[in-house]
């Protein structure tokens, strides 16, 4: 597991996205409450990654590769998949999008397998910042 802090005075953009490029599971700000890195610490034992979805627009003017507009022409999510891949850009866990969408958790790994092929990507979190990055989701909630 990675961890990492952005140091005081920092607002930890920068250091968030070298820790994220370097395969960090997770990114806290310095003050996070102890609620928060206990249950950050326990998404990324589970298996999941975890960004705040406020960082996520900070991290995206950092990022760069294929334009937004040719990638979006090849992605063909079906309407399933983009389901899940909103509820992932939202921060939520396997289990809740299985709650949400009705679904089994085996059911939606399958579809977050699928999206992160479909969006060339490497995990969870680099799939919802592709997907603000394509306009295909919304770090706010609908």
């Amino acid at each position: 597991m990675s961890a990492s802090a952005a140091g005081p005075g920092s607002d930890g953009r920068a250091h968030a996205g070298h820790e994220r490029s370097g395969g960090a599971a997770g990114y806290l700000l310095k003050g996070a409450s102890r609620a928060e890195i206990v249950a950050t610490v326990r998404q990324v034992l589970a298996g999941d990654s975890v960004l705040r979805p406020d960082l996520v627009l900070q991290l995206l003017r950092q990022m760069s590769g294929t334009t937004a507009e040719a990638h979006l022409e090849s992605t063909q999510l079906t309407r399933r998949e983009h389901d899940v891949l909103r509820l992932i850009v939202l921060g939520q866990t396997n289990r809740e999008i299985a709650g949400t969408l009705n679904l089994t958790v085996s059911t939606v790994k399958t579809h977050v397998e699928h999206v992160i092929g479909k969006l060339e990507v490497s995990d969870r979190t680099q799939a919802a910042v592709r997907a603000i990055e394509l306009g295909l989701a919304s770090a706010r909630s609908s």
